[in-house]
């Protein structure tokens, strides 16, 4: 490492943040047009994108299945599994959204034909809002899925095509009301009420019903409302709310009709079987009453004796109790056979003669009916070995196999029954064999008849409690909430989508200066040298406005000069501990300005009547004497290579009090003359005739000059210039203050152009504070003398968006 190596790779005494909040706020607001038109742009996105984008509304509509309906709340899986588990209700919402309720709900629906109307981006459906209608014609073959083109004329006359057919216009006008009809589709455009419609165009297209049930089952949802409760909700997404609406709406009233429609299932088979018993027994009656008509003429017998009419009246008891029971077992018997074929299952119904200790067999039947329509809903959509359906499918083959043995015990019961019953006649048969043979011909005769009579009202009987029972049927089902068309759309999210929009407007410039404050790395503020480096601030120096750099000495009463006065009169606080004659100048890099603060420096010290000397040690790049007008061809590089005297370098200025020696021509070893004794002998005798001297030494960062000359100066400036010095430069200052090889420094801000008053240093850095708690104080503006107080100050511009001054009164 060389003596004047002083970058390491260490902390510097005083770092800053990567990025400064307070400082990016600043920013944001000096460049709030920008983001403001950026925010304005974000929203434009969000409204284009609502404007042309198809909103969806989503509709939602709810059912309540209650638990006590018999058809889907049986007690027989709790009964029959163990932990009570009842799948019911869950069956019940596959049912719901199946595609058989579907296509029921869409067949009594009118959507079958679609309609469109069309804007210069996106389509509209129509549903109900048009003033005309497309009836299709019965019994014609109709082409599906394929998009017709209508436009209307003067008096409503309208002209039909295929939509994509080039040659519309060329079509005939027909008049309202008119049947198009070709070999492929035949319909009526039926207008039902008045409107004008010259001008409009629409479109329409046939739907098949397997491509609508697909599509609209597809967007229905059905999920229970929450936990302990059979509340269906049935909810469905769609870019038109009266059109989804009255769908979930048909739905639900789909569902209760079937449920209506199941619960009759069972009353109509019982019927349909005593309407078939009753034909063969109202046959079977007339024969008899024939044959007890004929007995009564031949005999001329009109009615047993009182001993003879008891003992029929038994024996038509035993009977009439008898042939019910054999009835009873014919149906259970009926019933059996169903179940033992599989594919018979949905014939079984509920059997006569059931009294209430047989309740339970109905209970299982009404049970069966209600998994086999959910297995059969639910193969629509799903594989037979599908869990659901395997699962559905040991349950109805655990509820067969328990009505079978239900219904066997029955049968069984009935026989044990009917064998008493037989026991009972035959001893009856004993004591009618003593009654008279005419009477008792007439009387046998009579006892059949009046069995066969007593079968008749019993299943008439049935069959009117059947008939009450199916005409007080009611769906259970409760429909709780509508669905309605009055719903706000969920997609595309307005006010979502306008947030995001002003978000992305605000982020994406707020990225860009926070991008450009990462990637920055050149100085900007006041507060970044604060941050980044523990040397004082002596003062801030704003831009020269002007076309000579010796803005001092020819514009004594600008703000530029005043900037110059503060730096001379903070001077005095360095002079505290040492008194202060040879100050240096110099920065990291050529172009920062230490020739023009060494120029103006010295200017406003002549200015305050101190005789200052301003020497130019930039040997390899001489910049002082063209602006005071001198020849660069004798300077400090003649004397210090022994070509001419001292006395002879100085050279007097226009300037009273100001005196300067010139770089001279340049050398080819500038380092080596400025480590000779010449130099510091130089300036030792100087410093006796002048109250101070200024410096101007090379970059101090480029080459190793200036370090030669920093044990001859009293105090060292360090120039750091806005926009241009590089913010690692602070560390090569700090390693210089902390190695002590500059020991009495100070960093002169040079060309600060932004103005503020955020504790940034704007507005010039009027106002300084350099670590030793004096205040600010020394600035521009003194409060009610601020005004005015320059001569030659530029009259502030205009705001470009603001063409305007406002005026505060006080």
């Amino acid at each position: 490492m060389s003596e004047f190596d002083f970058i390491e790779d260490q902390q510097s005494t005083s770092s800053a943040p990567a990025i400064d909040p307070l400082l990016i706020l600043m920013k944001v607001i000096r460049k709030w047009p920008i983001f403001l038109i950026s925010l304005m742009l974000g929203l434009l996105v969000a409204f284009v994108y609502h404007r042309y984008t198809t909103e969806r509304f989503n509709v939602r509509g709810t059912i309540m299945i209650p638990e006590e309906n018999p058809n889907i709340a049986s007690n027989f899986f709790g009964d029959l599994l163990s932990g009570g588990f009842n799948p019911n209700f869950l069956n019940e919402l596959e049912l719901l959204r199946s595609k058989g309720i579907t296509r029921d709900a869409l067949e009594r629906l009118d959507f079958d034909v679609e309609y469109y109307s069309r804007g210069r981006i996106k389509s509209f459906e129509e549903y109900r809002s048009l003033p005309f209608e497309i009836i299709k014609t019965e019994d014609h073959q109709q082409i599906k899925n394929r998009e017709f083109r209508i436009s209307f004329d003067k008096n409503n006359r309208f002209r039909v095509s295929f939509a994509n057919d080039e040659d519309h216009f060329k079509y005939e006008l027909n008049p309202p009301n008119s049947l198009i009809e070709s070999d492929n589709y035949s319909f009526t455009v039926l207008l039902n009420r008045s409107t004008n419609l010259e001008g409009r165009e629409f479109y329409f297209r046939f739907r098949d019903l397997e491509s609508l049930t697909s599509e609209w089952n597809s967007r229905l949802r059905v999920n229970f409302l929450r936990e302990f409760t059979t509340i269906a909700v049935l909810t469905l997404s769609h870019s038109h709310p009266l059109k989804a609406s009255t769908f979930v709406n048909e739905i639900m009233e789909v569902y209760k009709s079937k449920e209506l429609e199941r619960k009759n299932e069972a009353a109509d088979r019982t019927i349909s079987y005593i309407d078939r018993e009753l034909r063969v027994l109202d046959d079977t009656l007339s024969i008899y009453e024939s044959q007890l008509d004929a007995v009564r003429i031949e005999n001329r017998i009109t009615s047993p004796d009182q001993i003879g009419g008891r003992l029929i009246g038994k024996i038509n008891d035993l009977e009439l109790r008898k042939t019910k029971n054999e009835a009873a077992i014919q149906s259970l018997d009926e019933n059996l056979k169903f179940l033992e074929d599989s594919s018979k299952l949905n014939q079984v119904y509920l059997p006569i003669a059931i009294e209430e200790d047989a309740a339970g067999l109905q209970k299982y039947i009404n049970t069966l009916q209600t998994l086999l329509v959910t297995r059969t809903q639910k193969l629509e959509v799903l594989a037979p070995y599908n869990e659901d359906i395997v699962s559905l499918n040991y349950q109805i083959e655990s509820l067969v196999d328990l009505i079978k043995g239900v219904a066997q015990g029955k049968i069984n019961e009935l026989r044990d029954e009917i064998v008493g019953i037989q026991s009972e006649l035959e001893t009856a048969n004993r004591e009618f064999k003593n009654y008279p043979e005419k009477q008792r011909e007439f009387a046998d005769i009579e006892r059949i008849y009046g069995v066969y009579f007593g079968m008749f009202q019993f299943f008439r009987q049935k069959r009117a409690e059947a008939g009450i029972a199916k005409a007080r049927n009611e769906a259970n089902a409760r429909i709780v909430d509508r669905a309605t068309h009055r719903v706000s759309p969920i997609y595309p999210k307005k006010s979502m989508n306008y947030s995001i929009g002003a978000g992305v407007g605000f982020i994406i410039p707020l990225l860009f200066v926070v991008l450009r404050e990462v990637l920055n790395e050149k100085i900007e503020f006041r507060k970044q040298v604060e941050q980044l480096t523990s040397i004082p601030i002596i003062g801030m120096i704003g831009h020269n406005q002007y076309d000579t750099n010796l803005a001092v000495l020819e514009h004594p009463k600008a703000s530029l000069a005043e900037a110059f006065r503060n730096i001379r009169s903070n001077l005095d606080y360095f002079n505290r501990n040492r008194k202060i004659k040879k100050i240096l100048i110099t920065s990291n890099a050529s172009g920062e300005g230490k020739s023009f603060c060494s120029m103006n420096l010295a200017s406003v010290l002549a200015i305050s009547g101190r005789k200052t000397l301003l020497i130019g040690l930039d040997l390899r790049k001489p910049k002082l004497f063209g602006d005071f007008g001198f020849s660069n061809d004798i300077g400090i590089s003649n004397y210090l290579a022994g070509f001419v005297d001292a006395k002879e370098i100085v050279n007097h200025t226009p300037y009273e009090n100001l005196d300067l020696i010139l770089a001279g021509p340049v050398p080819p070893n500038p380092g080596e003359l400025l480590m000779s004794d010449k130099l510091k002998d130089l300036i030792e005798d100087y410093e006796k005739e002048y109250d101070y001297i200024v410096i101007d030494t090379p970059p101090i960062g480029i080459v190793s000059d200036t370090f030669n000359i920093t044990e001859l100066v009293d105090f060292s400036l360090l120039v750091v210039r806005q926009n241009y010095t590089i913010k690692n430069v602070m560390r090569f200052f700090n390693d210089l203050h902390s190695k002590k090889v500059l020991q009495n420094v100070a960093i002169l801000l040079n060309d600060f152009r932004i103005s503020g008053r955020y504790g940034y240093g704007y507005s010039y850095g009027y106002g300084y504070g350099y670590g030793y708690g004096y205040g600010y104080g020394y600035g521009y503006g003194y409060g009610k003398y601020g005004g005015g107080y320059y001569s030659d100050e530029e009259v502030p511009k205009k705001n470009k968006l603001f063409p305007f001054n406002l005026k505060i009164k006080k």
